[in-house]
């Protein structure tokens, strides 16, 4: 009798399975779409990249400019890069630091309770996160581009991502000015 082993046939099943689901890019299915990556990379053992998968679908640009709403007409084009660029890597650093996901959370599930279109143009997702932590409220704000929605901002338990990073990015700018910014930036990506 011929033994397969079942790390490969996961492996199969998780390379073959996008190719089986329906193409979806409807308001209906980014929740869904979203979550079954999540879970794909769970159920492969890969926690780290299942957290990532946030940062990955996030349109750092758009979320950058909400952070510094208050002073984005002060920063030169190159700032606004540079800007974008130290707070992409210091998200991504964050996310591996301060995982949601862990490898318990393999049963997770997203249960959309709202999704609200404003006539910005953005969509929020009102969801509740089930994960071995507890039950959280999330919500999920995208915006379309293309065929494909990116997340421009995230609130857990009322706690929105771009106001508390507004709120520090304010009282560093007012106290030490741009260059203390970017020099705290630069230093958070340094420190293990």
């Amino acid at each position: 009798m011929l033994r397969i082993n079942s790390k490969i046939i996961l492996a199969l099943v998780m390379l073959l399975l996008p190719l089986l689901a329906p193409a979806t890019s409807g308001t209906q299915s980014f929740i869904r779409d979203l979550a079954l990556e999540i879970r794909q990379m769970l159920q492969s053992g890969n926690v780290e990249q299942a957290n990532q998968i946030f940062v990955n679908r996030f349109d750092i640009t758009k979320f950058a400019k909400l952070t510094l709403i208050d002073h984005w007409g002060e920063f030169s084009a190159e700032e606004r890069e540079r800007f974008i660029d130290l707070l992409g890597k210091n998200l991504q650093k964050s996310v591996r630091e301060r995982s949601l996901f862990t490898s318990e959370d393999i049963d997770f599930d997203f249960i959309t309770k709202e999704i609200v279109h404003e006539k910005s143009g953005k969509i929020l997702f009102k969801n509740l996160l089930k994960i071995k932590k507890g039950d959280f409220k999330l919500v999920i704000t995208a915006i379309r581009s293309g065929n494909e929605y990116k997340i421009v901002d995230y609130e857990v338990e009322g706690a929105l991502l771009s106001r508390n990073y507004r709120g520090h990015f304010n009282y560093i700018i007012r106290k030490y000015g741009k260059s203390g910014l970017f020099g705290r930036l630069e230093k958070k990506l340094s420190e293990s």
